[in-house]
């Protein structure tokens, strides 16, 4: 590196100690200061580095930390786990965590594939799927797909992993080689089949190779397909990809489970209408009776228009031994009238986590299902750490 990226990386790693002695966090400030100081700071920090980026609109958090795993069991890999997947953010994952001298997997929002492009050589591209998501920010799916797609055109070494089973990938029209994996796609390089799925591990096969999954879910299926083809490319052996299966830890607030006064709380996350009945698929599994969280916030980072919740299958919810149901976070009017609309049996609001705590704990049920869009449920979830329910 030169000495300017010297400096701006020592400056990174100043600031991140600063942001932990004042216990202040921060996933992107020590990149902004880095590329402030370096404007080609990303450029220098993956040179030596084969890249693979991971996009689309669900499962990226989870595709790139299964594929991270698989990679770590034979190469040296850098990530950005923390979730910080705009540009700042993942300078910030490249200075801070080693750097891996062999491979960047990063995960990588919709409109920042585009934005990196010209910074960094690209050598697989994975778009997981495409959904109308953030229509206000990112337009339909169509919109967004060539949206991503305008990052890789210049680049025609990059190979890219398509989920084959929407019909909207076998529309691209573009020179770089293209490699599928599905369920439901016949010609698949990757084909998903013997699918079974169960409440906390699941059985799929991935062309001939049997594996178990440390989760619930169809999507993350496809989450583990959309790895498992990127780790085959690199010449992962089946063996190494089913231990890093076994190894692999949920991440916080997907199908995240935490223990509170006896209960099992289950964190859901979910951003759009796919997203939300997907995970209804996996709530439908849990027989028994349940208590429902519904928290959904309308900030920028979740997107502002939230006419979704209005497509989304809440009826279904509602019929799914759901005999209490709170809801919240900053859209709670709508969501309140959207839930009585679904025919909810017993509506109870809250205006905190902590008021949501107290709830609780004092509820009769066994299980309880939050189900919350991004800012609502790190809302949620940070404040329940600060009160000691969740150990960090």
């Amino acid at each position: 590196m030169t000495l300017k990226s010297t400096i701006a990386t020592s400056t990174a790693k100043l600031a991140k100690m600063g942001l932990n002695a004042t216990k202040r966090s921060g996933s992107s400030l020590p990149g902004k200061l880095a590329q402030r100081l370096d404007p080609q700071i990303l450029t220098h920090l993956t040179e030596d580095k084969q890249v693979i980026l991971v996009t689309g609109t669900n499962g990226k958090t989870t595709t790139t930390a299964l594929l991270s795993e698989m990679l770590r069991t034979e190469f040296d890999v850098v990530t950005n786990d923390s979730g910080a997947n705009m540009e700042q953010g993942l300078i910030t994952s490249l200075i801070l965590k080693g750097q891996g001298k062999d491979i960047a997997v990063l995960e990588t929002d919709e409109v920042y594939v585009r934005k990196l492009s010209p910074q960094l050589t690209i050598d697989y591209l994975v778009i997981t799927n495409v959904f109308d998501d953030q229509v206000d920010r990112l337009g339909s799916k169509e919109q967004t797909l060539q949206t991503i797609l305008a990052g890789v055109k210049h680049q025609p070494q990059a190979k890219l992993i398509l989920n084959g089973d929407l019909e909207l990938m076998h529309e691209i029209d573009i020179e770089n080689h293209q490699l599928f994996f599905g369920k439901d796609f016949a010609n698949a390089n990757y084909k998903l089949h013997d699918v079974s799925i169960g409440l906390n591990q699941s059985q799929l096969k991935i062309n001939d190779t049997a594996l178990t999954a440390p989760f619930s879910g169809m999507y993350n299926m496809y989450n583990v397909a959309a790895a498992y083809a990127v780790a085959k490319e690199l010449g992962i052996s089946d063996e190494h990809i089913a231990q890093a299966l076994r190894n692999f830890k949920r991440i916080e607030g997907r199908q995240e489970v935490i223990h509170i006064a006896g209960k099992d709380v289950v964190f859901n996350l979910v951003k759009n209408t796919a997203g939300f009945n997907a995970t209804l698929d996996v709530i439908k599994l849990d027989n028994r009776q349940k208590a429902c969280v519904l928290a959904f916030n309308n900030k920028p980072a979740d997107g502002e228009d939230m006419s979704w919740l209005d497509e989304a299958d809440f009826e279904q919810l509602a019929n799914m031994s759901v005999t209490r149901t709170y809801y919240g976070g900053m859209y709670q009017k709508p969501l309140g009238e959207r839930a009585r609309r679904a025919g909810f049996d017993e509506l109870i609001e809250f205006n905190s986590p902590e008021e949501l705590l107290g709830y609780i704990k004092c509820e009769e049920n066994d299980v309880v299902h939050i189900v919350a869009n991004y800012t609502a449920l790190y809302d949620i979830r940070n404040e329940f750490v600060k009160l000691g329910v969740i150990d960090e």
